[in-house]
């Protein structure tokens, strides 16, 4: 059996994949939303909820290999992951979005110091950085800000806390036109986001955004990660489960 942690658009196609192999799958999915975008899979079953090191676990006992799949910027989930594996005695393999080299951009080591950047700048701000984070920018004036999140009840309810009034529900990753009509719907001037990826739609935010002329922040990953490609995962994940069912024969 494999444990494949990730509401990502690689974890997806992961989990095809290992239903197509005919691999026993459990996926874990933190939010409701997570499970819905997902279609039903032969051999994958769906675990929804945020977990701790001990209950991720708790699930380990029978698992071949343990996937990290999900956000580059989940850091604590991928720490809880590597507790239990390592707990546990699981193999453990983080599957990691490459990083897109991108020129002509200010840097922030997080929300907190992009939103200081921010203070004393003039011009409207297009947030797309997500909801868990978005108290952070409370500091700045409301009305030059436009969020972009997920259409999900826990981000509708964590804006309307926050009072934001410009407010986009959309799930990505996003086009270059569609990026070019939010951004420039909303007059901003400045783009903060993350260095998600090319699976994230980060190439054609920063396009939409050059074209547009305007300044763009970037907030940097929470760590230096080492780890595998979608196709050096898929590879991997071949290999290890045609050897481990070649052992398990020998064994017999």
């Amino acid at each position: 059996m494999m444990l494949l942690f990730g509401g990502t658009s690689e974890a997806r196609l992961l989990a095809g994949h290992l239903s197509e192999r005919g691999i026993e799958t459990l996926l874990f999915v933190a939010t409701d939303y997570g499970k819905e975008v997902l279609d039903e899979m032969p051999f994958v079953k769906i675990v929804e909820g945020r977990l701790s090191a001990e209950e991720m676990a708790g699930f380990m006992p029978s698992a071949d290999l343990v996937i990290d799949a999900t956000h580059p910027y989940a850091a604590e989930v991928t720490k809880n992951i590597r507790l239990a594996c390592e707990k546990t005695g699981k193999k453990y393999l983080r599957l990691l979005r490459p990083e897109t080299a991108c020129d002509g951009t200010k840097t922030a080591d997080s929300v907190e110091a992009a939103v200081k950047m921010l203070e004393n700048t003039s011009g409207n701000i297009f947030i797309s950085t997500g909801s868990k984070e978005l108290e952070k920018y409370r500091t700045l004036d409301k009305n030059r800000l436009c969020v972009r999140v997920l259409p999900t009840d826990e981000a509708r309810q964590k804006c309307a806390a926050l009072g934001m009034e410009n407010v986009i529900y959309a799930k990505g990753p996003f086009d270059l036109d569609t990026n070019l009509r939010h951004f420039g719907g909303c007059g901003a001037k400045w783009l903060v986001t993350k260095s998600s990826g090319s699976a994230g739609g980060f190439d054609e935010k920063i396009k939409a955004a050059k074209q547009l002329g305007m300044e763009i922040v970037v907030i940097k990953r929470p760590d230096a990660e080492t780890g595998y490609d979608l196709e050096q995962a898929v590879r991997y994940i071949d290999e290890f489960y045609i050897k481990t069912r070649r052992d398990r024969k020998t064994q017999f």
